[in-house]
């Protein structure tokens, strides 16, 4: 009877460390740097754009350090290729400009890979 408590113990033990460890595989996190000019923007909204579906978002901190959030309790975004858009999200006091070609009129894309994704991105005002 004890060894039946036992496994039983053992295979919930390990049925909870599964369910904790592994999350959605279809996300992966996403992160990284933007510049403008060479130096670090504050306060700058980055937003993947799958082809269809749902966009995951993230905004610059102080070290120009985004983290992309898919919704409120799910960090990241879905697997697959995306166009990025950098912009100053409306509001913002941020003193830096940003041209079209990386918002409205954006020319950046990125592939969000399984794992650990990190996605720099160096923004220039001039051609």
């Amino acid at each position: 009877m004890m060894t039946r408590w036992i496994l039983l113990s053992a295979c919930v033990a390990v049925l909870g460390i599964v369910g904790c460890v592994g999350s959605d595989p279809s996300f992966a996190t996403v992160e990284g740097n933007v510049t403008v000019d060479g130096q670090l923007a504050e306060g700058l909204e980055v937003t993947f754009e799958p082809e269809s579906g749902r966009p995951a978002i993230g905004f610059t901190d102080a070290q120009g350090h985004y983290q992309l959030q898919y919704t409120a309790s799910q960090e990241g975004a879905s697997l697959g290729k995306y166009r990025v858009r950098i912009d100053i999200p409306s509001g913002s006091e941020a003193k830096v400009r940003i041209p079209t070609r990386y918002n409205a009129k954006t020319e950046l894309t990125a592939e969000v890979t399984p794992g650990k994704n990190e996605l720099n991105f160096e923004l220039t005002t001039k051609r």
